[in-house]
């Protein structure tokens, strides 16, 4: 019973992978044709050149949230005609980070978005 429940798999198995055949004629043993050369690459016109910022490599730093908003303030500036901008993001980050210390300072480390009124502790 076992040996003819192998037999039933193997069978459907190899049905499969005859039906998949035509898709793959190239890969049959004894088949000279090669596949079917791709087509050669679109050309594309640039119908609006959009200006940008030059790219700037944020590393391991974990801000891209700053070099994201920091491109957007320079791309708006550079759009409304008031000139183009070398803003830091770090600048920003550095602020945000002082922020969050005294946060965390002012919260006792407690992740709660409201401030501890408490005198004794913040449990």
């Amino acid at each position: 019973m076992e040996a003819t429940n192998r037999r039933l798999a193997f069978r459907s198995l190899l049905a499969g992978a005859i039906a998949l055949a035509p898709a793959c004629t190239h890969a049959v043993a004894g088949d000279q044709t090669p596949p079917a050369v791709p087509a050669p690459p679109r050309t594309f016109q640039t119908e609006n050149e959009v200006w940008a910022t030059p790219f700037k490599s944020q590393a391991r730093s974990l801000t891209c949230w700053c070099f994201s908003t920091t491109s957007f303030l320079e791309s708006e500036a550079h759009r409304l005609g008031r000139g183009d901008f070398e803003l830091s993001p770090m600048f920003t980050v550095y602020h945000e980070f002082l922020e969050k210390a005294q946060r965390h300072v002012r919260t006792h480390g407690s992740n709660r978005s409201t401030t501890c009124r408490s005198t004794t502790s913040c449990g």
